[in-house]
This record gives structure tokens, C-alpha cells and sequence, in this order.
């Protein structure tokens, strides 16, 4: 059931370059790139975590904190009490009461 599932821990604090496919929910601190190039690969940023860097995944999804980012991703969600601030390109955006972006937004086919 869990194959494919990768978790990043509360407390957890890393830097640099990341990159993994399948699943990837993370509680914890990064700073630096994250990115995969697999079609089924989602990133959630849960309440809480902190992300400062480049994003490049098909999916996000975030609950925590991300300050200061450059996010290239097909779908995202920004869930109630998450942040997002810094340049999006996303072909669909999801934005949920509660929640806030700030920033260079570009969506749609244009987000390439």
C-alpha cells in the first residue's frame, strides 16, 4: 500500500537539491529545489513544513508555508492556512478560503 509513498518528518531540516518520484508529503524544513519529471508524482507540504527554493513537480498541494518560491507544476492547491508567495506557473490553481498567494501568478496554457 505504501510503495511509492516517501515521507519527510516534523523537526526534519535539509538543504539543496531533491528529487524523487511517487509520493512525497513533508512536514519538515527544505531549502533548495525540489523536482521530479514522473507524470504521477505529487508533492504535499503539510501544515506546519517550510519550503524556500525551486518547485517542479505535476502536482502540489500545500497546507505549510512556502516563501520565496519558483513553482512550475500542472495542478495546485493551496489548502485553508497555506501560503505561497514568489513567481507560480501552474495550469490549474486551486486556492481554498483561507488560504493566500502572493506573487507573479501565470495560469493556464501560458504557464510554460
Amino acid at each position: 500500500i505504501l510503495e511509492g509513498q516517501h515521507w519527510v518528518s516534523r523537526g526534519f531540516r535539509g538543504r539543496g537539491d531533491l528529487e524523487f518520484s511517487g509520493s512525497l508529503r513533508l512536514s519538515g524544513e527544505w531549502v533548495g529545489n525540489i523536482r521530479s519529471s514522473s507524470p504521477q508524482t505529487q508533492l504535499h507540504v503539510m501544515k506546519g513544513a517550510m519550503v524556500a527554493g525551486g518547485i517542479q513537480v505535476p502536482r502540489l498541494s500545500v497546507e505549510g508555508d512556502l516563501s520565496d518560491v519558483d513553482i512550475e507544476v500542472d495542478w495546485l492547491r493551496v489548502m485553508a492556512g497555506g501560503k505561497v508567495s514568489g513567481k507560480i506557473r501552474s495550469k490549474v490553481i486551486i486556492v481554498e478560503e483561507g488560504a493566500r498567494i502572493q506573487g507573479r501568478v501565470v495560469t493556464g496554457d501560458q504557464s510554460k
